[in-house]
């Protein structure tokens, strides 16, 4: 039914774990806007502060579908898991978003007057989110031949009422649920990190993004602008992920090159870790980047035995 938005169901998807103050942020937003969402999914990736407590209350509302797993399966595990839901649910629209995202009240209706204009031609639109200003990563296009490369959208092109890309973060990405059945569901492998960009780079062989700017998404993610920066257990999902989706949609010599930095910067980062008197932290570090750069090689994938949530160097 695309490009017919005044008579399209939307569905919208939150994914949360241990963040029940957002959360409840979240879903005030979504039960604000001025074009009502017909379905709420929230998917808890087995919180333990107090979310369930939440969400219990939540799931006596009409239009809202909780999912409570087991174990913890990470942001990717739970986008897998939220779409394969919300797909059974049979809507036209589905908008994904983590927790921290705050969607402003007029995002939904926004992003029908984007289908309405362009639902013929795209099948996938996002909005912009803000956390302290824009930040670009959010929205990428893929460039290069040989060598891809991705690039952020230019901050001019903000100013504008849409642009296209290839890549858009699951900060209020909104994609057709007809695209399901052509491209399946996010790698809950990747567990965090990448799950979206590789997502997205499935949804680009069908169509591409079309942000729509006045779509506004207040994302409340901790930004660190110190310019100091310590190695975490993220790091090797982010290396390992990067890794193996080069591999599947750039080709050998873009996932060469990406090793090679990866290589690089490890080296880097322990020897200025040796230079500060910390020889422990650098030989966990240099662990830590020569396990995540062979995984990636090796499409050894799924969360690691060291390297779960809290692991510091």
């Amino acid at each position: 039914m695309e490009g017919n938005s005044r008579t399209d169901r939307h569905a919208v998807l939150i994914v949360t774990y241990n963040r029940a103050a957002l959360l409840r942020e979240c879903v005030e937003a979504i039960l604000a806007q001025t074009r009502a969402y017909d379905d709420v999914l929230i998917v808890d990736n087995a919180s333990t502060d107090g979310t369930s407590d939440y969400l219990n209350i939540l799931e006596r509302k009409e239009r809202f579908h909780i999912v409570r797993e087991r174990k913890n399966l990470g942001g990717a595990g739970g986008f897998s898991e939220g779409l394969r839901h919300v797909h059974t649910l049979h809507p036209d629209w589905i908008t994904i978003i983590d927790d921290d995202a705050v969607l402003e009240p007029d995002f939904l209706e926004q992003i029908e007057r984007a289908i309405g204009k362009y639902g013929r031609s795209y099948r996938c639109f996002a909005g912009v989110p803000l956390t302290d200003g824009i930040r670009r990563g959010h929205r990428r296009r893929v460039q290069g031949r040989i060598l891809k490369k991705e690039t952020a959208v230019p901050y001019e092109e903000y100013r504008r009422e849409s642009f296209s890309c290839e890549i858009g973060s699951f900060c209020g990405l909104v994609m057709a649920d007809s695209l399901i059945p052509e491209i399946g569901y996010p790698d809950a492998r990747y567990f965090i990190w990448y799950d979206d960009t590789e997502y997205c780079l499935r949804i680009a062989e069908h169509t591409r993004i079309l942000n729509w700017n006045k779509a506004v998404i207040q994302h409340k993610a901790v930004v660190d602008d110190s310019g100091s920066y310590v190695v975490g257990w993220k790091e090797y999902y982010g290396i390992r992920n990067r890794i193996h989706m080069a591999g599947k949609h750039y080709g050998l010599c873009t996932k060469e090159y990406i090793i090679l930095r990866k290589r690089v910067r490890g080296m880097l980062l322990l020897v200025r870790l040796l230079l500060k008197g910390k020889p422990r932290e650098a030989m966990q570090t240099g662990k830590l980047y020569h396990c995540a750069i062979r995984d990636g090689k090796r499409k050894q994938l799924g969360l690691h035995p060291v390297y779960r949530p809290g692991y510091k160097p």
